[in-house]
């Protein structure tokens, strides 16, 4: 896992990659039926809304941006909690929203959560798994694309992660 990731993130940092017209909503929609059975074995409530929203950008690394939030979502939500995804488009832009009911992030550490290897606790992280990276690789696509995210969070009531992309006309 540690090596995709940093191969991931190698990549991301080296290369630039082909643009084209992506269907977010299509991507969430495919993520979502992928990870499907991982939140029904986590004993998980998920929530979709997706509305069709059009970007430019790479669907592989659109792709790798949306699993990364879900998998982290599912990682840090006790069973019986609920994660939801929402894909709208809203003023020229595309927005995508992960949101859990899990354990939360402390005030103190949201403005590093994005940075590599960063982790808010360093003793739940070999219970949770992960390698760290994980968010920065959300970062790095989200502004690739030429878009930013950012995080919400009250310690021990959720998280939410808000990507938002330009939108195509």
């Amino acid at each position: 896992m540690i090596v995709r990731d940093l191969l991931d993130l190698s990549r991301l940092e080296s290369e630039r990659a082909a643009f084209g017209s992506v269907r977010l909503d299509a991507l969430a929609r495919d993520e979502v039926d992928r990870v499907g059975d991982r939140f029904r074995q986590a004993n998980l409530e998920l929530d979709v809304h997706i509305d069709p929203v059009t970007v430019r950008g790479s669907a592989e690394d659109l792709v790798l941006l949306i699993s990364n939030l879900l998998d982290n979502a599912v990682r840090y939500t006790r069973p019986g909690g609920r994660v939801s995804i929402e894909v709208e488009g809203r003023n020229g832009e595309a927005r995508l929203l992960v949101s859990d009911t899990g354990i939360g992030i402390p005030g103190r550490d949201l403005p590093r959560v994005f940075e590599r290897f960063y982790r808010v606790d360093r003793a739940r992280a070999r219970h949770t798994g992960g390698t760290g990276l994980g968010l920065a690789i959300v970062k790095h696509v989200a502004e690739q694309h030429g878009g930013r995210v950012e995080a919400r969070s009250e310690f021990g009531r959720g998280s939410t992660f808000v990507v938002t992309l330009p939108g195509q006309v």
